[in-house]
């Protein structure tokens, strides 16, 4: 489903517009009819009572905008607007409407100029990554031809371009320790259960420098100084729906390491912190030192760890520096700091922590000389309920989870599905209150 659902609309009967055509077409008149039903409905009630009626019962995603033009992409024809336009009086700085730089080469052909498309939308290329690929060109211009390496499609993109990963298990060169810079958009196709990369111990996932998205992707097994899974360099990226595990660092972050500086901000949602470790931030250090931000929404962190003597803290979180806000997020079971006093979270800068379920309440969080106790509206100190299974579904939420509709629907910066493709915003408690679940997953409201 392309976007929320939530926008009205009014069917018609088939019957009754059949009679109105015939009145109509009767009438020798010029007339503007409104060919509305008298009842209103919501786009998402009325695929869910069409799915009743021929007795089908599946989950509704919702898909945002640009992936639904991903996918108009690839399962339609090129639009004949694409590089047909003219490009006189088209300045060389001139962007589209969404930013996005005009002039580009939106439907690969390489061997000819790249005229301006016709619209208001300049279509970025996508650039095709395919583990599995054989045969075919590997120029990354289509699946048939896609590349079998992440770096590769990233290397050949530019501002505004998506390289779109198919499903697979990355590994090997330039699968991991891979580089990112830029404004690119680098997203799975089916979302992380179904897309990972596996650095084996031998280095991390990402390194980013630039201004660019990354979605739906699995990281594990990464080992390095700082930022076992993902280091960001002085930029301010986007990391969305993505999942964290049995990554180590040996200083900072185990899972994730910000390098923040002026200027720079970084936003983090609904993402999956487990079985991550370090000396300091087993899950994320965010390393600011008094510049740039930090924005973390909706993630669940679980089982991770930091150092337990004077060198370590914040099993999930260390944060040194500047303004970091944490809400609608899971922080349980996560250890670190001498007697594990700042085993959830460790601030060294002003913190605020709202909406939030954290092991120990006050004491989980830990703050230095200096800063005070912790900024928490809306928190709660209760066990997660998590349902229990493999991979990203153990971290589902059950009917009776404290999580469920606790949270902010204010924190959600325009969200619309969790990390496993449902719903959000649901409601999960059926009392007819729309509100965000804290954590990574929302419980739908038909339920699992």
């Amino acid at each position: 489903m392309f976007g929320n659902g939530n926008y009205q609309i009014q069917p018609i009967y088939v019957d009754d517009l059949a009679q109105l055509a015939v009145e109509q077409g009767e009438n020798e008149d010029n007339t503007i009819i409104n060919a509305i039903g008298p009842e209103t409905f919501t786009y998402k009630t009325l695929v869910e009572e069409i799915g009743k009626a021929i007795g089908k019962h599946r989950p509704i995603v919702p898909v945002s905008p640009t992936i639904a033009y991903i996918i108009g992409k690839i399962i339609g024809t090129d639009s004949p607007c694409v590089d047909v336009g003219d490009n006189s009086g088209i300045a060389d700085d001139e962007v589209d409407v969404s930013g996005f730089d005009r002039t580009r080469d939106g439907d690969h052909d390489v061997d000819e100029l790249d005229d301006v498309d016709m619209g208001a939308y300049e279509a970025p290329p996508i650039w095709y990554v395919d583990i599995n690929v054989s045969g075919g060109d590997a120029d990354g211009t289509s699946w048939d031809d896609a590349f079998d390496t992440i770096q590769e499609g990233i290397d050949q993109a530019w501002g505004g371009d998506i390289v779109l990963v198919s499903d697979g298990n990355y590994q090997y060169t330039g699968n991991y320790n891979i580089q990112l810079s830029g404004s690119i958009f680098v997203r799975s196709f089916k979302g992380p259960e179904n897309c990972r990369i596996y650095c084996q111990n031998w280095g991390r996932g990402f390194t980013i420098y630039g201004n660019s998205t990354l979605d739906g992707f699995y990281i594990i097994g990464g080992d390095e100084t700082n930022g076992g899974g993902i280091y960001i360099s002085n930029c301010s990226p986007t990391i969305k729906n993505c999942s964290f595990s049995s990554n180590n660092a040996d200083d900072y972050g185990g899972g994730i390491y910000a390098d923040l500086t002026p200027s720079t901000s970084v936003k983090i949602m609904n993402c999956v912190f487990h079985n991550n470790s370090a000396r300091r931030g087993g899950g994320i250090y965010f390393d600011n030192n008094g510049y740039g931000n930090g924005t973390l929404s909706m993630c669940t962190f679980y089982s991770n760890e930091s150092q337990s003597d004077s060198l370590g803290g914040g099993g999930a979180i260390y944060h040194n520096g500047n303004t970091l806000v944490v809400t609608n997020s899971i922080l349980w079971n996560n250890h670190g700091g001498p007697n594990d006093e700042s085993g959830e979270y460790y601030c060294g800068g002003p913190p605020a922590i709202n909406y939030c379920d954290v092991r120990g309440g006050a004491d989980g969080l830990y703050c230095k000389n200096g800063w005070g106790s912790v900024n928490s509206v809306g928190s709660i100190n209760s066990s997660p309920g998590f349902m229990g299974g493999t991979g990203l579904l153990y971290y589902r939420l059950h009917s009776s989870s404290p999580c469920v509709d606790a949270g902010a629907n204010n924190y959600v910066h325009n969200i619309i599905q969790d990390i496993i493709g449902y719903t959000r915003i649901a409601d999960g408690k059926n009392d007819s209150t729309f509100t965000v679940d804290m954590g990574a997953h929302e419980r739908p409201s038909s339920g699992y």
